[in-house]
């Protein structure tokens, strides 16, 4: 899946958010996530819990390499694919709900994409925590899909 999203997202916010609504609105439309990760609400926004270390184990594994460019005055890292996204990995609903994400959401910035997470019911229930967010409560009540 983060093959799929590279295209549209070489930096690692707006992948980030990326990721979350296609699993939400895929377990919102099926009963479950494509990545099978947990979703943490930190402060720019819902993002896959310990997405330091999956983005690490992808570049171990030779899925994608890692660059740091500089954006706003601020290092920030843009991932690379070195592999090619294999559709044969998903399900024809699970390819139909990235492309709506992608046909949504991919010609957004990270900043405009944090804006819409932050209208979220996951994202505002449970940024003062940090919280895990529960897909069973928070995936029925997606509002930006």
């Amino acid at each position: 899946m983060v093959l799929y999203f590279l295209n549209d997202a070489q930096f690692k916010t707006k992948l980030n958010k990326l990721l979350f609504y296609a699993d939400f609105a895929n377990y919102k439309t099926t009963g479950f996530s494509i990545s099978g990760c947990n979703y943490a609400a930190i402060d720019m926004g819902p993002v896959p819990d310990n997405f330091k270390h999956i983005y690490g184990l992808l570049e171990k594994e030779a899925f994608l390499s890692t660059e740091i460019k500089m954006q706003f005055e601020k290092e920030t890292e843009k991932f690379l694919p070195l592999k090619s996204f294999d559709a044969f990995l998903f399900s024809e609903k699970e390819i139909e709900i990235m492309n709506q994400v992608r046909s949504k959401f991919g010609r957004y910035s990270a900043t405009e994409l944090i804006n819409i997470s932050h209208e979220e019911l996951a994202w505002l229930n449970n940024a003062s925590t940090n919280a895990i967010i529960d897909y069973s409560l928070y995936a029925p009540q997606l509002k930006a899909l």
